[in-house]
């Protein structure tokens, strides 16, 4: 008896009314990045999406559900090793030892029902996430920002991770799409927008400028697009929310 990844792959949940899909699976590493010259390129088997402008990692991008689901998924990688482990002592025990297999196969059956239990908890996870996005987490977004020469003109685009079974980048027309320029400008680049993305800075709207934004200053940048930014910020969010959060709000300028 063995146990495939067919019996935990592929999960599919979508949030937000469809504004972010993932897959999420205990054996899927997508980075091909080299981990030697790569401080931002996490080697696990966790979900990730390394995205890469001028040959510089802009690290891995984390959608809100798989990072709440991470406990999830190691319970799942550690029930899958136990599964090998006992699955091997199965294979090398004698036949006439019958009694002891019996009991290593229930053993193997009863982690299966644990790794089905896990993958269900996963899924409610999932579906209880608001369909955040971050853009970068905050080590890239601060090698990003301190690499001026690399900044100018490069685009931090949203990535939605998943579709089933495959691993798809994000497609620029049919979602938001940013760009940050190393004035701080942030704007929409999809002509199609009727209405512009709202912008907060640590919870509050942006005030000012966002070129007079010291990008020093910015920990993360986050987005939250379609049926997921109407229920957090009502109608006139219909264009999306761009979250920005600073290092020391009480010290940083800007807003």
């Amino acid at each position: 008896m063995s146990l495939s990844h067919t019996d935990v792959l592929p999960l599919l949940a979508v949030i937000g009314g469809g504004a972010v899909a993932v897959l999420a699976s205990s054996s899927l590493a997508l980075s091909n990045s080299d981990p030697s010259t790569d401080p931002f390129v996490e080697v696990s088997t966790r979900v990730e999406a390394p995205t890469r402008v001028e040959g510089t990692s802009l690290g891995p991008l984390w959608s809100e559900a798989s990072v709440a689901s991470f406990h999830a998924i190691e319970h799942l990688e550690t029930i899958q090793g136990q599964h090998r482990d006992v699955l091997g002592l199965v294979r090398a025990l004698p036949m006439e030892r019958g009694g002891e297999r019996t009991r290593a196969i229930e053993s193997i059956r009863a982690q299966k029902d644990q790794m089905h239990d896990a993958v269900q908890h996963l899924e409610r996870d999932l579906r209880r996430a608001t369909g955040s996005m971050p853009v970068a987490d905050p080590e890239a977004t601060l090698a990003l920002l301190n690499a001026a020469n690399m900044i100018r003109d490069s685009k931090l685009e949203e990535k939605l991770l998943y579709s089933r079974g495959t691993v798809e980048q994000w497609d620029p027309q049919s979602a938001l799409t940013l760009e940050l320029n190393i004035e701080g400008d942030l704007r929409s680049i999809r002509g199609q927008i009727e209405t512009p993305p709202h912008i907060y800075v640590d919870g509050e709207p942006m005030r000012s400028a966002p070129a007079d934004l010291n990008t020093n200053d910015v920990r993360s940048i986050e987005v939250i697009k379609g049926e997921a930014a109407i229920t957090l910020y009502g109608e006139q969010a219909s264009g999306g929310v761009i979250l920005i959060t600073l290092k020391e709000p009480a010290r940083s300028t800007g807003n």
